[in-house]
This record gives C-alpha cells, structure tokens and sequence, in this order.
C-alpha cells in the first residue's frame, strides 16, 4: 500500500489490478466525486484517472502489473468533456452514439455521459472484443445502475454475437445492438462502440447509426468520421482525447477477455439440451449415425464425419471429415430465451448420435434457461481454463473446425 498527495490541477493515474482508497478531500472520476472513504477498484488492463478539484489524499493498494502515476491536469479536456455531456443532455437527446478509433476515451466518455443520468438510462456495450460489461463476444445493456467502473454495472440483458472480433461480425453487432436499443425503449441510451473505423468499419458504423437512428453521434477527435456524419445530417459533437489514454495491446485485450470468461463461469451449472427438440444453430443437420468399434461414422449434411478416440485434432481426409472424440468441447455459446435475449454457455460435449448437447451455465442465468427455444454455437474456442485457444473465420460445426486460422 503506497501513500499519494495530490495537489490541486494534478491527476492521478492508476492501471490496475489496483485499488484506491480516498483518505481526504476529494477526487473526480468516472464522471463523479469521490470523498473520504470512497474506494474504487481498477480492473487488470484497465485505468482510472482520478482528477484533483482542491487536491486529496489516496492510499493505492497494486496487484501485479498495477501501477500508478501522478500527471498534469488536463483541464482542456476534462472542461470539453463535462460541457459536452451538459450540452447532450439540455438538448433533449434520448439516444447517442459514440465512435472514435480504439484506445481514444470512447468507453470512459461513455460512462462520465451516463453516469450524470444514470437513474433513468441505459448504458449498451457494443463491442464484442472487449465488453466492458463482462460479456466477449456479446452486446450487453445495463440500466438505472451507476459505478466508478463498467464492471460495477450489472447486465440486465445481452445477445449473443459470437465473435470478438467487429470485422469478423459486422451483421450480429448491428441486429444486437438493435435489440438493446429496443429494450431501452425511451430511456437515455448511450451506445459505446468498438475502434473498428477503417476500411470497412465507417460503413459498419455508418449502418450501425442508420439502424438505431441516433439523436446524437460523438466522436472522439477524428474530423474524417465528423465530416461525414455531418453531411448525412447527424447531430456530431466532437471530443478531446485524454492525454492518459492508454494504448493496449491485443495481448492486453486477449487477457481481459480470458478474465471475463473465467469470472463467467467461476460458478456455474450443468444443463443438458435434447437438441431433437432444442434447435442447435450453426450445426449441421444429422441424416445417418453407424456406431462402430473403434469409431462413429456420421452423415451430417450429405457429409460423412468420423469420431474418434484416435483422432487428435480435426482435419480433412479426402473421403470424410476426422473429429476427436471431444471435438466440441470448449465452444463458446449462447442459449436463447423466450423473451429473445441470450445467456452465455461453454460446451461440455456435443454428441451427434444420442442427439444430446452439454452446457455449462453461469449459475445466476441457471432458472432462465428453463425457457430455452435454442442454442447458438459460436466461432471462439475456449479451453479449460477459458482461453482463446482458436478463433474461427466462420462457425459452422463440425466443418469450420478443419479451417486454417
């Protein structure tokens, strides 16, 4: 644990896993003050900046790789920013839309904005690679709940895209997005987005605005996107990027993700789908089933697919298609429910034959999927300790399992 005085017109800056305790005075963070006694953890690939007003003392306790540094008041960019959200909110908008290249504020604008009308708004998370809200691979709404993180948000509902990157699911991240802007109805909704601008994400960004008919668009610091939302008659005010913007690796976003699932799944049940009666999407079609000795032959979708023990990892001969026994394990999915939001899942085992799909849950969504209608197999691949272990261009089993990645 490190002592820290920071004078009034300094900034302190900490990147977890960290956590800060306020000692006196107060601090501005996250779009809120903090006093004496307040405490705020940082997350692990993750910083807060936590802005002196008449200066305040802290007491940082840092777990491994945190760290902490004290840094000039911005004052540009923190008076843009709060003057910003002020202007948002008199001008009666209902739903904004913020865009920017990665690593430039976007999530913590986001949050400063919603946290000044938390009580009766929603806060979306459109970015699948890295979901603030704890969710790879989803967009997630969290509403009327405020916190110093994203994490401290609870997830209210979310639906499943089933990639984590924006290139690779340009289609899921609008209709999804679309479904939580529906569910905010005509509530304050802030629609946090992924970096994805170049090449053909402006046109994803373009069809994203289209889709869900923002009242606002914010864009950090970029006059190419400005210009163009302008001439297509959006509303575009245009940010500061903060001088503490941390540039992350993918290395960086990769082990969030991981963290996100282990946390996920920490506690989790078991549910077992008859999926002769549960659809499974982005499965093949099952015509033929011959248990033999040593392995099953399968002919799903005209094709023959081999299992077997012998087998160990998924390759093409010239006649079939050769699976391991476990072939499915670690398939990152989702359960859709009947209100048509999804629960996120890791496949145990897929057996063709018996016609019998394993899942684990996570145990506080275990009564929500008594109201299954399907299952959507996704294009991650997580080990059993819930890393990436294999990121599919496409998703369709067993076939895409034999693609070169």
């Amino acid at each position: 644990m490190t002592r820290v005085s920071v004078g009034a017109g300094k900034a302190l800056v900490v990147y977890g896993p960290a956590r800060v305790d306020i000692t006196s005075g107060e601090a501005f963070a996250s779009g809120r003050v903090l006093s004496e006694n307040d405490s705020v953890v940082v997350r692990v690939a993750r910083g807060i900046t936590f802005y002196s007003l008449k200066g305040f003392e802290a007491e940082i306790t840092c777990g491994p790789s945190g760290r902490y540094e004290l840094t000039e008041f911005d004052k540009h960019f923190v008076q843009s920013w709060l003057q910003g959200i002020q202007n948002i909110v008199d001008s009666g908008s209902r739903r904004v839309l913020v865009v920017g290249a990665p690593d430039t504020g976007k999530s913590t604008f986001s949050l400063w904005l919603y946290n000044s009308v938390y009580e009766k708004a929603c806060f979306i998370e459109s970015d699948v690679g890295q979901n603030e809200l704890g969710l790879p691979g989803f967009v997630a709404i969290s509403c009327g709940k405020s916190g110093f993180s994203l994490q401290d948000l609870v997830v209210d509902k979310a639906w499943f895209v089933g990639h984590v990157s924006a290139e690779a699911s340009i289609e899921g991240i609008i209709v999804a997005t679309l479904h939580a802007v529906k569910h905010a109805d005509n509530r304050f909704a802030v629609i946090d987005t992924d970096g994805y601008i170049r090449g053909r994400g402006l046109r994803y960004k373009l069809l994203i605005a289209e889709t869900i008919d923002p009242d606002t668009i914010v864009v950090m610091e970029d006059q190419n996107i400005v210009k163009l939302f302008k001439s297509l008659g959006y509303s575009v005010h245009v940010l500061p990027t903060p001088r503490t913007a941390r540039e992350r690796e993918q290395s960086d976003r990769r082990v969030y993700r991981e963290r996100a699932y282990a946390n996920l799944f920490r506690e989790y049940s078991v549910v077992e789908f008859d999926i002769s009666n549960t659809p499974v999407i982005n499965l093949c079609r099952t015509l033929a089933c011959t248990e033999q000795k040593n392995n099953v032959e399968i002919v799903c979708d005209n094709s023959k697919v081999i299992i077997s023990r012998n087998i160990h990892r998924p390759k093409r001969s010239k006649n079939a298609i050769l699976l391991p026994s476990k072939w499915a394990h670690g398939i990152y999915a989702a359960i859709r429910l009947a209100d048509g939001s999804d629960v996120p899942a890791y496949v145990e085992s897929l057996d063709l034959c018996k016609q019998k799909l394993v899942c684990r849950i996570p145990k506080a969504w275990e009564k929500k999927v008594k109201s299954a209608k399907y299952v959507i197999l996704g294009c991650i691949i997580l080990d059993e300790n819930y890393r990436e272990v294999q990121k599919l261009r496409y998703c369709y089993y067993p076939f895409s399992l034999t693609q070169t990645t």
